[in-house]
């Protein structure tokens, strides 16, 4: 069976289309945006591609010179589907060696049908085709995200197998480049000192003309502006205030406009959108003197991942979807893309940045405690960018699917600075964040990247653990899940019964003795603890991680 890969905006012209083709016995995936696009061509290379040329963001003519680009992909035959006849695309599209250009208004799918068979070089056969491909024809479910191989080189069966591998020393080199201007740095260190003032923080800017414009430009959008236009640097900062000058200032020079518009810059604007919901909670884990200093330990938190992401390019498609299919959280597989320990890496970039070693030393414990499980005690800011992070899952900005999501005690949150009344005031929080995303270009819906599921899912944990809940919130994003109060009420009937439990416990001998489909989610190392029927996932998991699971049920 031949397969085509169908990419077009449209729904209510892709999916009708698509019904009709696989009638004729072709394997239709379907994609709406070129990231879908990559996605599902990186996982299993089509024999054939049918592209829509005017797509939001990234046009078919973008997609189809990564595609040129990519040996594997070089050959496979193309026809452009559009909705204008227009010289400059035959032209254009002939360049890349694009023969058949077909207008959606006038092409019947007999004709569209003998293309495909030209191009594919099998017999025709026609069956009994429908009259029409109307608008009001029903459409089918979208395609579902499957964990199949991806790589840069074409194995006999024609999957992807075995993305490129990057040197670290030419990531670094490049991270040399990106490091942070002089005055950045030297503002970043500012706010890490709870006695710095306004003034010193103009000083800085005033040796660059660049930041000095964005202070006023912001000072005087209608997001900040209280009165009449600030005039000069002075009137900006008092209309602004540290916190927001900093905000400004640290938001700017490390992401390029043109990575954020890419076709792999989806992950990246998710991840940036992630960093910034995490400084805005973490800033409110500080005192009120080092609010500053606690926005920028979130908002550089993921400043390592971010920048390998986009070093990789077009090639991180292909390292996440190896990802999802071995069940890697986001620093195991931007460790094996450079071929080295990820917190190595995470080293490199803090100091290549020029990262004060008041914000560098936190991260680099985070990276250390949390994300590789290393044997230490963490200090107290690297806890508040782990529990800062995680209510940014709460708030609906996981970032990538191969981040890390965990619960959070609720005794290890006491020791934050309002951390109990994060739960009340997510509204204004998220509206906030919102804004912050607008301002950095960020905005868009937050999307699970994987269809809703139609599993029924029921979820308890005890009162150890603190609410609002990432993995309760993560649950009811990707299935109909539902949290009991009772580790009784878990006995019922339900697709697939959830809990938070070590071995050893008296949930886990609970555990042990439910009916049905049981997941045990733990925090300690399983050991040779017997599972019996059940299944475990240790903590912290994944979105990919938790997906995959319920695929396989």
């Amino acid at each position: 069976m031949h397969s085509i890969l169908l990419v077009d905006d449209q729904e209510i012209f892709r999916s009708p289309l698509a019904e009709a083709l696989r009638e004729q016995g072709y394997d239709v995936r379907e994609a709406g945006t070129a990231p879908q696009a990559l996605e599902m061509a990186m996982r299993s290379k089509p024999d054939l591609m049918l592209l829509d040329l005017a797509m939001p963001n990234i046009d078919g003519f973008e997609l189809l010179r990564y595609f040129r680009g990519r040996a594997v992909f070089r050959t496979v035959p193309v026809i452009f589907l559009t909705a204008y006849a227009r010289r400059d695309y035959l032209m254009r599209a002939a360049s890349m060696g694009v023969k058949d250009y077909m207008l959606k208004s006038s092409f019947s799918l007999k004709d569209l049908l003998e293309r495909i068979e030209a191009h594919l070089e099998t017999p025709y056969q026609p069956k009994k085709l429908d009259s029409s491909l109307s608008a009001s024809s029903a459409i089918p479910a979208s395609a579902v995200f499957s964990d199949s191989r991806s790589d840069a080189s074409e194995s006999a069966t024609g999957v992807v197998a075995g993305p490129l591998r990057h040197q670290r020393r030419e990531f670094l080199d490049n991270i040399a480049i990106r490091s942070f201007p002089s005055a950045v740095t030297d503002i970043l260190s500012l706010a890490s000192d709870p006695n710095s003032s306004l003034g010193e923080i103009e000083a800085v800017l005033r040796r660059d003309p660049g930041l000095v414009a964005q202070v006023m430009v912001m000072a005087n959008s209608a997001t900040f502006r209280r009165g009449g236009f600030a005039t000069n640097l002075e009137e900006a900062l008092r209309t602004l205030g540290m916190s927001q000058v900093v905000r400004i200032v640290s938001s700017v020079s490390i992401l390029k406009p043109d990575e954020l518009a890419s076709v792999w810059g989806r992950d990246l604007r998710r991840m940036w959108s992630h960093s910034l919901a995490t400084g805005m909670i973490c800033q409110r884990f500080q005192e009120p003197a080092q609010e500053a200093f606690g926005f920028l330990l979130g908002l550089l938190h993921d400043l390592p991942e971010l920048l390998c992401m986009a070093h990789l390019r077009e090639d991180w498609i292909a390292w996440k979807a190896q990802g999802v299919r071995y069940g890697w959280n986001l620093s195991t597989t931007l460790g094996k893309a450079f071929e080295t320990d990820f917190v190595e890496i995470a080293r490199d970039v803090i100091a290549a940045m020029r990262l004060p070693e008041t914000l560098g030393a936190p991260i680099r414990e985070y990276h250390e405690f949390y994300l590789a499980d290393r044997p230490m005690e963490p200090h107290h800011h690297a806890r508040s960018i782990e529990a800062a992070h995680e209510m940014a899952v709460v708030l609906g900005r996981s970032g990538c699917v191969l981040a890390h999501v965990a619960p959070l005690r609720t005794e290890q949150m006491r020791r934050f600075h309002e951390a109990a009344s994060i739960g009340r005031d997510l509204l204004p929080l998220d509206a906030q964040i919102a804004q912050w995303e607008t301002i950095s270009g960020m905005r868009e819906d937050p999307v699970s990247e994987f269809p809703g599921d139609l599993l029924r899912v029921v979820y308890w944990r005890s009162d150890a653990w603190f609410s609002p809940d990432p993995i309760e919130i993560l649950l009811q994003k990707i299935c109909r899940a539902q949290r009991v109060d009772l580790l009784e009420e878990l006995d019922g009937d339900a697709d697939l019964k959830i809990l938070l439990a070590d071995p050893g416990t008296p949930e886990w001998d609970v555990a042990l003795r439910l009916r049905g489909r049981v997941l045990v989610m733990h925090r300690t190392s399983l050991g040779n603890t017997p599972l019996k029927t059940l299944r475990a996932m240790r903590l912290p998991i994944t979105e990919a991680m938790l997906t995959r699971l319920f695929d396989d049920l």
